[in-house]
């Protein structure tokens, strides 16, 4: 064989090299059809606009007034300890409230858990992939939601004292409204108790184009968990009612942000993650 005999031809180099160099161009344009399939599934996937400018609305509201303390006085009775809370908030100890502190969290866990373990498994077993991008959609909505963003960053960082901490309700620091941000290591914003009962909503944003009634329904249960649960922990001096109506929009775009990357209930959707089909 000789070397001329290698060579390719003129005109098939010349497919190589447009080939290569439309690579990028490819691999651009898959990347903005994935965007742009996002943006317009946000733009139809359950309401932007109403929720956000409700969020913004009660926020200015709570700002501008003392709306918040006014909330959580009914709940407060001066003139017990500051060292012990439940003196000067007895609802703090009494039920539901105290079951509702200590075991309100436990749904959540489970549907988050139990989304992972049927992602996990559907990865190996065939007879689960249905239920593969929900399984993932509901980890990951807990994990970034109430996990990351509430409990992992807001809570820790922003330094909102709690009610039973601040001056006007018993404790030894100033009030801060909702949005300012304080330098104590207070942690009332937002409600991480009140995330896991907004959580329950998660199953609405896979339901919504599919079976828009039940998703109807599973929103208003994450409301009324997460308002449930939030009410638990203002009258225990624990959380201001901005607390709660935060923890309610975090939770609510974070899987309103996710369910734009899965799409669900729409073909070819860009996201799917490939498995053993063992079965």
């Amino acid at each position: 064989m000789t070397l001329e005999s290698c060579k390719i031809p003129a005109d098939q180099q010349d497919a190589v090299r447009s080939s290569s160099a439309a690579r990028p161009a490819d691999g651009l344009n898959r990347v903005f059809d994935f965007l742009s399939g996002m943006f317009k599934y946000v733009i139809h996937a359950p309401p932007v606009w109403i929720p956000l400018a409700l969020l913004v609305s009660a926020t200015i509201i709570f700002w501008v007034t003392d709306i918040d303390l006014q909330l959580s006085r009914p709940f407060y009775i001066s003139g017990g300890s500051y060292m012990e809370s439940n003196s000067n908030w007895p609802l703090r100890s009494a039920q539901p409230w105290k079951s509702l502190n200590n075991y309100g969290v436990y749904p959540a866990m489970i549907i988050g858990a139990g989304g992972l373990l049927v992602f996990v498994i559907s990865l190996f077993w065939s007879k689960l992939r249905a239920g593969r991008d929900a399984g993932l959609f509901f980890a990951l909505m807990l994990a970034l939601g109430p996990g990351l963003l509430i409990n992992g960053i807001f809570k820790p960082y922003w330094g909102r004292p709690r009610p039973n901490d601040t001056i006007p309700l018993g404790g030894q620091r100033a009030f801060l409204p909702v949005g300012d941000i304080g330098i104590s290591d207070g942690a009332s914003f937002p409600s991480g108790h009140a995330s896991m009962g907004f959580y329950l909503m998660a199953p609405g944003f896979v339901f919504y184009r599919r079976r828009p009634r039940l998703a109807a329904a599973f929103f208003i249960l994450g409301l009324a968990g997460g308002t449930i649960m939030g009410l638990a922990r203002i009258v225990g001096g624990s959380h201001f009612a901005s607390d709660v109506v935060w923890s309610a929009g975090i939770v609510y775009f974070t899987g309103l942000a996710l369910s734009a990357v899965f799409r669900f209930g729409v073909k070819d959707s860009g996201f799917r993650i490939q498995g053993s089909e063992s079965n």
